[in-house]
């Protein structure tokens, strides 16, 4: 029976972290990274344990590399393979590798959470009009009618109704409008954020500061088992994890092989200005590499304070916002209500 080794699982984010971190907390108390895989295949269950015994067969049967054998089942990346199996010590690789992970779209998240309230509100309110249009738009006019035909009043100029419950059509307009304007929204946004980042990055400079450390990390991490820097943009390069920093890698490959300073790419990318001032410091004073570490601390701690500063100004604006948004459509239906009570009263 043939067995394909070239063939990729992908597996879910959460599930391969959470097998790294089981590798971590055994590496913690002794065991080495082998010895810890052979601990998990035995105390595992379900899907994970046969992930793992795959790991195993692939190391112990088909003389596969552990960094290689992990990425084959989907539990690392390819920018994570060397990490793995260059460096010195397995328990800072696998540090290494969530730290980075942790770093991944922390923007969007914040967005996402500011955000997502008013948007849904607007939707749901919307949503709610154009089920209700046709009830109370039938039983106020119905009503009108009726005081008109008994009572010889005309009403009608009294009695007006919110516009999303005057006319279905423009209610159900307005949502289809709304919905286009979202998911365009967020479709360009992903479209930009995969081809073009640099848009990205000039437009939500936010977004930069979370993508620095998460690109600084990658470099680091494979600059730290023994790689010359062209070596380690070419590996970037060809196995970025997100398609729009492969320009990016390919600027940096191309900068160090003409020996010319790097921070002129980020430069190019729309990074922040203060992130470029600290790796032109450090370029220029032959101290990259030795500060990485604190170049990374730095953005991270940047990025932390801009994410706080963000959150503060907008979080109880959104909540208002949104509940604004849902008392406005709800009212709608409460003087409908008591439009309904009134002609009612007017009949008797």
């Amino acid at each position: 029976m043939s067995i394909n080794l070239n063939n990729k699982k992908v597996l879910n984010q959460d599930i391969s972290s959470g097998i790294l971190r089981s590798f971590e907390s055994l590496i913690k108390v002794g065991n080495s990274l082998p010895s810890a895989l052979e601990v998990l295949v035995q105390v595992e269950s379900g899907k994970i344990k046969k992930i793992l015994e795959r790991v195993y067969t692939n190391i112990t049967r088909f003389d596969m590399s552990i960094g290689k054998s992990l990425e084959k089942e989907g539990i690392i990346k390819d920018t994570e393979v060397f990490v793995i199996d260059r460096s010195t010590s397995a328990l800072e690789a696998i540090k290494s590798i969530l730290s980075i992970r942790e770093l991944n779209g922390n923007f969007e998240k914040t967005v996402m959470s500011l955000f997502a309230f008013p948007v849904i509100a607007v939707l749901i309110g919307l949503t709610i009009a154009f089920i209700a249009q046709p009830t109370f738009h039938g039983m106020v006019y119905s009503l009108v009618d009726q005081v008109q035909v008994t009572k010889g009043i005309d009403v009608s100029d009294q009695t007006e109704l919110m516009w999303y419950l005057e006319d279905r059509s423009t209610a159900l307009l307005v949502l289809e409008l709304y919905l286009v304007f979202i998911i365009s929204s967020i479709s360009l946004y992903f479209y930009y954020l995969k081809y073009n980042p640099e848009i990205i990055y000039k437009t939500f400079p936010l977004k930069a500061y979370d993508d620095v450390p998460y690109i600084l990390m990658l470099i680091y991490n494979l600059q730290k088992v023994g790689l010359d820097q062209v070596r380690v943009y070419r590996i970037l390069k060809e196995s970025s994890p997100k398609g729009g920093w492969t320009k990016l890698f390919d600027g940096l490959e191309k900068e160090a092989v003409a020996g010319r300073y790097i921070y002129s790419v980020f430069q190019r990318y729309n990074f922040p200005k203060d992130v470029i001032m600290v790796l032109k410091s450090a370029e220029v004073s032959k101290t990259f590499w030795d500060n990485m570490e604190a170049l990374i601390e730095y953005v991270q701690s940047t990025n932390s304070s801009k994410h706080k500063s963000l959150k503060s100004i907008f979080g109880g604006f959104s909540s208002v916002t949104g509940f604004l948004i849902i008392l406005y459509f709800v009212s709608g239906l409460f003087m409908a209500m008591f439009s309904l009570q009134n002609l009612s009263m007017a009949l008797m």
